[in-house]
């Protein structure tokens, strides 16, 4: 086989010569569906029905789950002639803020971040008191190197815990 050929076969010929089911799914375990926003494919499918029914009804119900710096004034505006798309227009936000500062306040103690490393035994737990720390002590050192909002910063780093915190750091900015 050609390098071609590899490269136009699909996901599924390329699973399925591994001998390895295709179109099995797992479903979670109950107390994890328990525990979720989205519990049962139905919920799922009366959702979806909804964003494409309603789109600004929707959206503006998914956004009151978010913080805002300063609300929206437009969910979303489209000219698809001149391919110009937004949502939630003259609205700000912080994204480390929603994705940390507010669990770590509620929930200090719940893990942020399950990390296996390749080795076995290389595992790490981290709270979200722990990620906020961090993300914090990031995000000053980026400061502190001269990084300001609207800096474009490179991250070249393994999969390892830090490449999200370093990420929600340049969010934080």
């Amino acid at each position: 086989m050609t390098g071609a050929e590899a490269a136009t076969k699909s996901a599924e010929e390329k699973i399925a010569e591994k001998g390895l089911p295709v179109d099995e799914t797992y479903s979670p375990a109950p107390e994890v569906l328990r525990g979720s926003y989205v519990y049962s494919e139905e919920m799922f499918n009366e959702m979806y029905q909804r964003s494409l029914d309603d789109p600004d009804a929707f959206w503006t119900e998914m956004s009151r789950q978010i913080d805002w710096i300063r609300p929206y004034s437009q969910v979303h505006y489209e000219n698809f002639t001149n391919g110009d798309v937004r949502w939630f227009l003259n609205g700000k936000l912080n994204a480390c803020e929603n994705c940390v500062d507010r669990w770590a306040a509620t929930y200090p103690s719940r893990p942020a971040i399950l990390w296996e490393g390749d080795e076995p035994g290389t595992d790490k737990v981290i709270t979200y008191k722990e990620l906020l720390d961090n993300v914090c002590r990031m995000s000053n050192m980026l400061l502190s190197l001269g990084v300001k909002k609207g800096d474009r910063v490179t991250i070249y780093m393994p999969m390892i815990p830090e490449l999200p915190m370093m990420m929600l750091a340049c969010a934080r900015i």
